[in-house]
């Protein structure tokens, strides 16, 4: 499968990308950064918009489809198949340490799965790290802190940067932690 995503890391070919051997759900997207063991991809929404950057370890992409109706669906409905500027930052020796990085420079929300579990492990803002150790900062659906999580960067093996599920946390976030003083809220 390496080798597949390589040749379309080399294409910058939108497809559609199926993990953990689930057949009923997939990322599209374009691969931004590649190495041996994980892959970072521009993301595109059901309704052709440019999402967030989703990464995974290489072994848990059993399936990778091109050409698709779906494929030409997103190509209709978006204005523009374009990259995010956050992909110019992704370092591609290191790309799950780079975007925890970005996320922690940036103090936007990612969400993480460890292990190659099938479940979402947790959402959230990278708090620290340190060598292989990361303390991460837990929120919940409505936005609210729910304590800290602490784990081996090593262990990811799907992460997603700022894609819907992520933003609308971090709007909730804002709104929830905003203080009204004068004229509008300070965050």
């Amino acid at each position: 499968m390496i080798d597949i995503l390589k040749k379309l890391y080399t294409s910058q070919e939108l497809a559609e990308y199926y993990a953990y051997e689930d057949t009923t759900a997939f990322d599209v997207g374009i691969i931004l950064a590649i190495n041996e063991n994980e892959f970072a991809l521009q993301s595109f929404s059901i309704n052709g918009n440019r999402g967030g950057i989703v990464a995974y370890t290489t072994n848990n992409i059993f399936k990778v489809q091109t050409n698709t109706k779906y494929i030409d669906k997103i190509k209709k409905l978006s204005d523009n198949i374009s990259l995010s500027d956050t992909a110019k930052e992704i370092n591609k020796n290191a790309i799950f340490n780079s975007l925890l990085q970005i996320s922690q420079k940036n103090k936007t929300v990612l969400s993480i799965t460890l292990l190659a579990n099938d479940n979402e492990d947790f959402t959230g803002f990278v708090e620290e790290i340190n060598n292989n150790n990361c303390k991460f900062r837990i929120i919940d659906e409505y936005g609210y802190n729910d304590g800290f999580v602490y784990f081996k960067t090593n262990d990811i093996t799907e992460l997603a940067y700022m894609c819907d599920k992520e933003c609308r946390f971090m709007k909730l976030w804002e709104m929830n932690h905003t203080v009204m003083q004068g004229d509008g809220p300070v965050l």
